[in-house]
């Protein structure tokens, strides 16, 4: 079966060339980058690689970008339910490598879920309905 594709707008949150954080939304992307364990003092944290912006004189920095991706476009099933107080799931699965996964849902998350598969070393963005 193909699996039907859409042209997306997406926000992606890097540092250098390396994407590591993702939205549907800019404001999305900037927390996304915010909340990410890369972003951080790396004097203070192992892990942080910079907690600064990049501004058009730095060389190095956080930074938005926005492009246009074809995305593939499936459906996921929702496990749990928030009003008998239970974990939320989204359960899918990659059209590309047929690997199933499952993330935790929050009661503000809405359809479409912007994922990303990084089966075969390419990520792959994936709008997952519920």
């Amino acid at each position: 079966m193909i699996t039907p594709t859409v042209e997306i707008e997406i926000y992606e949150g890097q540092w250098g060339q390396r994407v590591y954080a993702y939205a549907l939304k800019e404001h999305d992307a900037r927390q996304a980058v915010i909340n990410h364990f890369a972003f951080g003092d790396p004097d203070e944290d192992d892990y942080a690689i910079g907690n600064h912006w990049m501004t058009e004189n730095d060389e190095d920095g956080w930074r938005i970008t926005r492009r246009t991706v074809t995305a593939a476009n499936i459906f996921g099933e929702k496990s749990g339910d928030f009003e008998e107080e239970e974990t939320v799931h989204l359960i899918w699965k990659c059209p590309y490598c047929d690997q199933y996964f499952s993330e935790d849902l929050s009661k503000k998350d809405q359809p479409p879920l912007l994922l990303v598969c990084g089966c075969k070393n390419e990520m792959k963005y994936i709008l997952v309905n519920f």
